[in-house]
C-alpha cells in the first residue's frame, strides 16, 4: 500500500506537516505534485503530495484518504525545493 505524504495548503505557522494518507487505489496516478482534498479534524483542506512513501509510523487502518484529486498541481521538481522558502522568509511551506 502506498502512502501519500501531505503538507497542507495553510498560513498556520504552527502545523508541523507533511501528514500521510492512505492512497486509495482509485487514485493510484496521485505523485509528488499532486493538490488534493483531504480530512484534516473536523475540516476539509487543500494539499499537495509531497512524498509518496511505502509505509506509515501509523497503522493503515488509522490513516484516512483523500477525498478528491484537483485537476492543477505543481512540478516534482518544484516539490522538492518547497522546505527553502519557508526556512528563509519563516512562512509555511
Amino acid at each position: 500500500m502506498a502512502i501519500l505524504r501531505v503538507e497542507p495548503l495553510t498560513t498556520a505557522r504552527a502545523l508541523r506537516g507533511p501528514f500521510d494518507y492512505r492512497r486509495p487505489e482509485a487514485m493510484s496516478e496521485l505523485d509528488v505534485g499532486s493538490v488534493v482534498r483531504v480530512p484534516f479534524g473536523p475540516r476539509r483542506i487543500l494539499g499537495v503530495v509531497v512524498e509518496v512513501a511505502e509505509g506509515s509510523e501509523l497503522p493503515p487502518e488509522r490513516l484516512a484518504e483523500p477525498l478528491e484529486a484537483l485537476e492543477a498541481g505543481a512540478t516534482p521538481e518544484l516539490v522538492r525545493h518547497h522546505p527553502r522558502p519557508a526556512r528563509e522568509y519563516c512562512s509555511t511551506p
